[in-house]
């Protein structure tokens, strides 16, 4: 299986610029926690809804299947739904896995509601608030 290029225009540019895109193959997200704990698989050892100031937040997403290569995304939000982190990974797997994304803010987490979404290529994996 080979990467698809993908032809998009890019704002400042003269020229298109191509975009890679990767086949998931046949990966499955089947879990995805939130926690500030991670156990020695490095899965979110307890899931929680809230966090201190000073935590370090981790998510992690469980997947099944095979991927010669997958691109997981996460984009981490304010209450207000703007933007304040992107991560994004190129994955090979086979089988089942676990993948996890950390974020801690230089100057801790303002109170409020914050929400974190993973993707498995172009699609959503679910959504975790906090």
């Amino acid at each position: 299986m080979t990467p698809e290029t993908v032809v998009v225009s890019a704002p400042s540019a003269a020229e298109p610029m191509p975009v890679l895109r990767l086949p998931k193959g046949n990966l499955e997200a089947v879990a995805l926690e939130l926690g500030v704990a991670l156990d020695a698989d490095g899965r979110v050892a307890t899931p929680v809804a809230r966090v201190r100031p000073r935590d370090t937040v981790h998510v992690s997403l469980v997947t099944i299947g095979d991927a010669p290569a997958a691109m997981l995304g996460v984009r981490w939000r304010d209450a207000a739904g703007q933007g304040i982190g992107v991560d994004e990974r190129a994955i090979r797997t086979e089988g089942p896995a676990v993948q996890t994304f950390s974020r801690s803010p230089k100057t801790g987490w303002p109170p409020g509601r914050y929400e974190v979404e993973v993707s498995v290529g172009a699609q959503s994996a679910g959504v975790r608030a906090f």
